[in-house]
C-alpha cells in the first residue's frame, strides 16, 4: 500500500499555499540559479515610458505642431523696401535719379486668424495623439506584466506537479521492489513523472518567453529578462454600469478627441481655403528724387483673381471635412462596441475565477482527504490517485489562468474606457519640453 507519509507534505503545500506565495517561492529558488533583476509595474511602466521610441516620436510630433501654432500666429509678410538709383544722361548735362519705396501686403479676408485657428486644433488633435499612445504603451506593459507573472505562477504549479510525481514514483519503485505493488503501477508512475518533467520544462520556458516580451515592452535586454515582481490577483473594485462606462468613453478617449479635433481642424481649414479666395492688398509709399523734382506718394495694388479662385482647395477641403466627420462617427460606434465587449469579458473572466478559486479548487481540495483515506484503505488504486491528482492541477491551473484573464481583461476595459494610469516620473523628455504632465492621480486621458 502506497505511503502516503512522502506526499503530505507537498500535497499540503499545493493545496493550503495561495499560488502567489507558490509561485514566488519558485521564483526566488530560479533567482538564485541564474540571477535577474526584480522589476515591479510601476517601475517596468516608468523604464518603458523612458525609453519608448513610439512615445518619444509622438513627444516630437507635439514639438512640430508646437511650431506650426507658432507659425500661424507670426505675421506672415515683412515689409518690402525698394532703393533706385538710375543716371539720367542729356545732350547738355547728365544727373542722377534716386527714389525709395516702402511696399506691404496685407490680408483682408482674416485669413491670418483662420491659420491661427486651424493651427490650434491640429495642435489638439496632436497632443490628444500624444496621451492615447501614452494609454497604449501602459496597456502593452501593463499585459505583458499580466502574462509574465501568469507564466510564473504556471511554472511554479508544474514544478509542484513534478515534484509530486517524482515523489510518487519513489514511493512506488520501494513498494515494487518489496513486492507490494505491480509492475504496471511501476510502469504508470514513470509515464506520469516524465510528462509531469516535460510539462515543468515548457512551462519554464514559456515563462522565460513571456519575460523577454516583458523586457522588450519595457526597452530591456530581451536576453537578460527582468523578474516581475507582484502577486496574481483578481482586480478589486466592480466597474461602473455600461452606460457610465460609455459615457466616460465618450467623454475621456483620446483617440475619439483626436479626430473630434481633426474635424474642427478640417472645418476650419475649410473656411480658410474660402478666405483665400480674397486676394491680399498691398500697400505703398515712396519717395523720388529727378533732377530737381522731387517726388512722394502713396501706391496700393491688389490681384485681380481672374483665373486662380482656390477652386480646387475649396473642393479638397470639402472632401477632406466629410472624411473627418465619417472617422468621428466610426469612430463613435468603435468606442461603444470596445466598451460594450471589454466590459463583458471582464465580467465572464472574473466570475469564471471566482468561481473556480471558491468552488472548484475548493471543492477538489476537500475531497483530497477522501481520497487519502480511500486509498490507504485499499479502496482506490494508484491509477484512480493519479487522475484524481490530474484534475487537482488542471484545475489549479484554471484557476490561474482565468485569474490571469481578468487581470488583462481589466487593463482593457480601462483602456477602453480612457482612464489606464501612467506612472508620476513617466516621459521626463516630454516633460521638459512642455508638454502634459503625468499625474499619477488621473484616471483619465484627458
Amino acid at each position: 500500500m502506497l505511503d502516503l507519509l512522502s506526499l503530505r507534505p507537498l500535497a499540503v503545500l499545493l493545496l493550503v499555499v495561495p499560488p502567489s506565495a507558490v509561485a514566488q517561492e519558485a521564483q526566488a529558488i530560479s533567482t538564485q540559479s541564474r540571477p535577474r533583476p526584480e522589476l515591479t509595474l510601476e517601475a517596468a511602466l516608468v523604464e518603458a515610458f523612458t525609453r519608448s521610441p513610439t512615445l518619444a516620436s509622438a513627444a516630437a510630433e507635439v514639438e512640430e505642431a508646437r511650431g506650426h501654432l507658432l507659425a500661424a500666429r507670426t505675421f506672415p509678410y515683412n515689409p518690402e523696401l525698394d532703393l533706385d538709383v538710375a543716371e539720367r544722361k542729356g545732350l547738355a548735362a547728365s544727373s542722377t535719379d534716386r527714389g525709395v519705396g516702402l511696399t506691404q501686403q496685407l490680408e483682408i479676408g482674416g485669413q491670418r486668424s483662420k491659420r491661427v485657428s486651424v493651427a490650434e486644433l491640429e495642435f489638439s488633435s496632436v497632443e490628444a495623439r500624444f496621451q492615447r499612445e501614452r494609454r497604449l504603451l501602459a496597456a502593452s506593459v501593463s499585459l505583458a506584466f499580466a502574462e509574465a507573472v501568469a507564466t510564473e505562477e504556471l511554472a511554479a504549479l508544474a514544478e509542484t506537479e513534478a515534484e509530486l510525481a517524482r515523489e510518487l514514483l519513489t514511493v512506488t519503485q520501494r513498494r515494487f521492489e518489496a513486492g507490494a505493488a505491480t509492475q504496471v503501477d511501476f510502469n504508470l508512475a514513470r509515464v506520469s513523472t516524465a510528462r509531469s518533467e516535460r510539462r515543468a520544462g515548457m512551462a519554464r520556458a514559456a515563462t522565460d518567453e513571456a519575460r523577454s516580451r516583458l523586457a522588450e515592452a519595457v526597452g530591456l535586454d530581451p536576453a537578460a529578462p527582468p523578474n516581475p515582481m507582484g502577486p496574481l490577483g483578481l482586480p478589486a473594485g466592480e466597474p461602473a454600469p455600461l452606460a457610465e462606462l460609455v459615457q466616460e468613453a465618450m467623454a475621456h478617449r483620446a483617440d475619439l478627441q483626436t479626430l473630434v479635433e481633426e474635424r474642427l481642424a478640417a472645418e476650419a481649414r475649410l473656411g480658410l481655403t474660402r478666405a483665400e479666395r480674397i486676394p491680399d492688398l498691398a500697400i505703398g509709399t515712396f519717395y523720388g528724387e529727378e533732377e530737381a523734382d522731387r517726388i512722394l506718394g502713396v501706391g496700393v495694388a491688389i490681384a485681380i483673381p481672374l483665373f486662380n479662385r482656390n477652386r480646387g482647395e475649396i473642393a479638397e477641403a470639402s472632401a477632406a471635412l466629410e472624411r473627418a466627420a465619417a472617422d468621428v462617427a466610426g469612430q463613435n460606434l468603435a468606442v461603444r462596441r470596445e466598451v460594450f465587449s471589454t466590459l463583458s469579458r471582464y465580467e465572464a473572466a472574473r466570475g469564471s475565477a471566482e468561481q473556480l478559486g471558491e468552488q472548484v479548487v475548493g471543492s477538489l481540495a476537500e475531497s483530497l482527504g477522501l481520497l487519502e483515506r480511500s486509498f490507504t484503505a485499499g479502496k482506490i488504486g494508484l491509477s484512480d490517485l493519479l487522475v484524481f491528482r490530474r484534475e487537482l492541477i488542471e484545475a489549479r491551473r484554471e484557476h490561474i489562468e482565468a485569474t490571469a484573464e481578468a487581470w488583462m481583461a481589466r487593463i482593457a476595459l480601462d483602456l477602453a474606457v480612457g482612464r489606464l494610469p501612467v506612472p508620476a516620473s513617466a516621459s521626463p523628455k516630454a516633460n521638459s519640453k512642455g508638454l502634459p504632465p503625468t499625474d499619477p492621480s488621473s484616471e483619465t486621458d484627458q
